[in-house]
């Protein structure tokens, strides 16, 4: 095992304020699953093995394990991509989640970018977004290379068709930015919205989505040694003292 780095995913059952500090602190954890990635690889893999264990199955962990090896590949600036061949379920496991990821960055971009800008905003690997594109009928090729398009109307369509939850976030979004631009500041209206509270504390009352990653409460840097330099070079084009210039 010494070749990989393990991320190992844990939960465990939050005592309410009545039980004291100490009893939160020493609650016990268990193991749900757990993804593994190669400490160098040529290939900018950043996942070689992924597991989450059968009591733990359908409650969104596998997802959420696959969201957190794209935050690590978008902390330590380069697009990254699984470990081929995909099984069968981890074939499916990625489509949904590279058709979210690359909805999401479209509909910012009002419907138009290049692969190459999706692939910065995702952090999935250029080949993984021109397939989603492709599969999604979103696929067009301008000046040479191949880039996305797509009207406000056919992303509401195939979003609604295809990953429903993200339209709410999509709503949210828009109302916060229209708000930025009239008020200049965002007030949420949910308590269960905001990530942290006025004294700076988690806000424990907050909703959250399963399988997505909230990449506030992520305390992790990337080691420089660790980057693949063929790799980014190969997918980013442009490598600067071991980190690359996306």
């Amino acid at each position: 095992v010494e070749p990989f780095l393990f991320y190992v995913l844990t939960e465990r059952d939050v005592p309410s304020a009545e039980d004291g500090d100490r009893l939160k602190r020493d609650a016990p954890r268990r193991i749900v699953g757990y993804f593994s990635k190669e400490k160098h690889t040529r290939e900018g893999y950043n996942l070689a093995c992924i597991l989450t264990l059968p009591p733990y199955q359908r409650r969104g962990y596998g997802t959420f394990l696959i969201a957190f090896s794209y935050e690590l590949s978008r902390r330590e600036g380069r697009a990254g991509t699984p470990e081929r061949p995909l099984s069968d379920l981890g074939r499916v496991s990625y489509r949904q989640y590279w058709t979210r990821a690359v909805l999401t960055a479209l509909h910012e971009r009002k419907g138009s970018a290049s692969v190459g800008d999706l692939s910065r905003d995702t952090a999935v690997a250029t080949e993984d977004v021109t397939a989603t594109l492709d599969a999604l009928g979103f696929l067009t090729y301008y000046r040479g290379a191949h880039a996305a398009s797509a009207t406000p109307e056919q992303l509401q369509k195939t979003a609604k068709e295809r990953c429903p939850e993200i339209l709410k976030r999509w709503a949210q979004e828009e109302q916060k930015r229209k708000e930025i631009a009239y008020t200049g500041t965002y007030a949420p209206n949910d308590p269960h919205e905001a990530p942290f509270n006025k004294d700076g504390t988690v806000n424990r009352a907050r909703r959250f989505e399963n399988g997505r990653v909230y990449p506030e409460f992520l305390n992790w840097r990337p080691s420089l040694d660790r980057l693949p330099v063929a790799a980014t070079r190969k997918r980013a084009g442009n490598v600067r003292g071991g980190v690359a210039i996306l």
